[in-house]
């Protein structure tokens, strides 16, 4: 196939004719087996909740069996999908950008609210950050796209500065159904008896337990067994795509965002399954994964679409659209520290949140801010003192 035949392979995706998404079902199971104990995520008690404890995310009746569980939720897939650009394998799909700080380094791929996070925000990056979103507010994509592609494909929102928000184009959860809730207990016994081989001189309640001189017993969450299913389900939203265009042929920028999308949405790695300590999942070996397209009508249609596909595609629309530069710039301190004690005067906080969506906060115009705010307060002290005489 021609470089050229390649690129235009999957126009139709591009199209408003096209297919309106591209959905996933994924069949999962414990890498023990289907009958295995999995703990799904824990979630705090909600405000006003009189028992504290933390729950499962469980929808269905009350007792031990639940009609669904939440296994994965779509931020977490997304968070650990997206670091897999990193690679040997990807990485030359997207800028690799990192953030050096007193703490190490951190790769913008690892950071939880990618391009409108922290750990960039208060960085050389700032202005062109700010730049970025504020051109695609403007439709014009290319900015971001050369920056953080990642945030295209799985979205940001830009809450601490422009407000803009941009949609995800991945939504990938996992879900499992005919849940049977267990419990487990648990008892720590210490190495010696301290008291009685005269170690210590006593153990009381407020520090045997704290501090292991005590015998402690303990009894909570203890998993669940899935009796239905695991499902990986997830789609790649072609329509919002399709927006990303001019509204006639397919861009060479929407050719290389859809490829680093299909890329997300089939690749296979084991982090993205390896959930948390007792939660490893696996394919499962008697039901295939299924991808399917679906029009605006509702109308599906299987979908061939292979993980070597979508890297052979991604790799062609990379090189073809220009992965924007890595490099690596330092995160800066003296702002941070700027801006967060600013931040701590409520008048102010708002005043520089106005300030946010048209500007980036960098030290000029935090020194401009200042300076107009004591002119401000100067003039209200002299009206003050005046109208006093």
């Amino acid at each position: 196939m021609s470089d050229q035949s390649l690129l235009e392979k999957y126009d139709d995706f591009l199209k408003d004719t096209g297919p309106a998404a591209i959905v996933l079902k994924q069949p999962l199971m414990p890498v023990e087996g289907p009958e295995a104990v999995i703990f799904p995520p824990t979630y705090a008690a909600a405000r006003g909740d009189g028992d504290k404890k933390p729950r499962y995310n469980l929808d269905g009746p009350e007792g031990n069996r639940a009609v669904a569980c939440a296994i994965d939720s779509i931020g977490s897939q997304a968070n650990r999908v997206e670091p897999l650009f990193k690679r040997d394998r990807y990485k030359h799909l997207v800028s690799q950008i990192v953030v050096s700080h007193g703490g190490g380094s951190t790769n913008l791929l690892d950071a939880g609210h990618r391009i409108a996070d922290a750990i960039v925000r208060f960085s050389e990056l700032l202005v062109d950050i700010h730049n970025a979103f504020a051109a695609y507010r403007d439709g014009n994509p290319e900015p971001m796209a050369k920056l953080a592609p990642t945030s295209i494909v799985f979205g940001a929102w830009d809450s601490r500065g422009t407000q803009i928000k941009i949609p995800r184009l991945i939504n990938l959860r996992i879900d499992a159904t005919d849940v049977e809730r267990r419990s487990r207990s648990a008892q720590y016994v210490p190495a010696t008896d301290y008291v009685g081989n005269g170690l210590i001189d006593e153990v009381d309640e407020s520090t045997g337990s704290d501090l292991g001189f005590a015998a402690v017993p303990a009894s909570g969450l203890g998993g669940v067994r899935v009796r239905g299913e695991i499902v990986r389900t997830g789609n790649l939203n072609l329509a919002t795509l399709q927006f990303l265009g001019n509204g006639s042929e397919p861009t060479d920028l929407q050719r290389y965002i859809l490829g680093l999308a299909l890329v997300s949405l089939t690749v296979f790695e084991n982090s993205a399954f390896t959930l948390r300590q007792g939660c490893q999942l696996v394919g499962h070996p008697e039901k295939q994964r299924t991808l399917k397209t679906v029009l605006a009508s509702g109308k599906e249609a299987d979908c061939s679409l292979t993980p070597d596909d979508a890297l052979e595609f991604a790799s062609q629309t990379a090189a073809n659209f220009g992965v924007g530069p890595s490099r690596t710039v330092a995160f800066d301190s003296r702002l941070a520290n700027r801006i967060r004690k600013l931040w701590t005067v409520e008048k102010t906080r708002e005043r520089l949140k106005e300030l946010a969506k048209t500007r980036p906060l960098t030290m000029t115009e935090l020194d401009a801010f200042e300076k107009a705010s004591k002119e401000v307060e100067s003039k209200r002290s002299s009206k003050t003192n005046q109208s006093g005489e």
